[in-house]
């Protein structure tokens, strides 16, 4: 099938036409305000329910949120789905969390110049002394490294 050059070019002007109105369309559609709420903010936990050194938080597969020193210094604690906070538990003396993060098995891991894991069960193991402070955590995708934000004292 043989097309001559005036015909090609006329289908290329109108194509292109077309496209530019297209996408003229879309950019005044993207434009106009949705009627349905993609997102809605509201209280989550009561005011002033967070200690000043509140941080850390990471969240369990079930949605829990959890965070380090949320209730006071020292504390791993717990915001259920529902808004409802309690202590989820108390590091061994000495320890003030600076960061959580969640293994696939469910286990907790804490860096708080020293590396705590928790176990599901609730079994609380040290896994490395740094002697330094730390912030962050962090656990790799294939779960063989466990990076942490420290400074080790020599």
């Amino acid at each position: 099938m043989k097309y001559n050059q005036q015909y090609l070019i006329k289908l290329f002007f109108n194509l292109t036409f077309f496209l530019f109105l297209m996408g003229v369309w879309l950019i005044t559609e993207a434009q106009v305000p949705s009627s349905r709420e993609l997102f809605k903010s509201s209280l989550f936990t009561p005011p002033n329910g967070f200690t000043h050194g509140v941080e850390g938080p990471a969240v369990d597969k079930s949605g829990t949120v959890y965070a380090v020193n949320f209730a006071r210094q020292g504390t791993i604690d717990q915001v259920t789905p529902l808004g409802e906070g309690s202590i989820f538990i108390e590091l061994p003396s000495g320890s003030i969390g600076n960061g959580i993060r969640f293994d696939s098995r469910g286990d907790m891991l804490i860096d708080s110049g020293r590396i705590w894991r928790i176990d599901t069960d609730g079994k609380i193991t040290l896994l490395d002394s740094i002697g330094g402070p730390a912030n962050g955590i962090e656990v790799s995708p294939d779960e063989r490294e466990l990076y942490v934000n420290a400074y080790r004292n020599a």
